[in-house]
């Protein structure tokens, strides 16, 4: 239990960029603003994507098609590495 607060102390005095772990609130109003987006513009983009007919296509451009989302989320994931973890300097 108390592995996993001091975890949590690290990760937030990491995003806040100091030692008391305060976010500011414009922080916490941008994420919020961009889960929203996210949760609304998503689901649809991934229908749209998944609904590609992809019958006359090669095999190869037919495969990387389907991983799409994937390389999608990699990017997402290796730019959120880069911004708090990858450079050493957090934010």
């Amino acid at each position: 239990m108390f592995a996993y607060l001091k975890a949590q102390w690290a990760v937030a005095k990491v995003l806040a960029g100091n030692e008391r772990g305060s976010v500011s609130i414009g922080a916490v109003v941008g994420i919020f603003i961009v889960i929203l987006l996210a949760a609304n513009l998503l689901p649809g983009a991934f229908d749209a994507i998944f609904a590609v007919d992809t019958a006359a296509w090669d095999d190869g451009s037919a495969a990387i098609w389907v991983l799409l989302p994937l390389f999608a989320i990699l990017a997402v994931a290796f730019g959120l590495w880069r911004k708090f973890g990858g450079s050493g300097k957090g934010m």
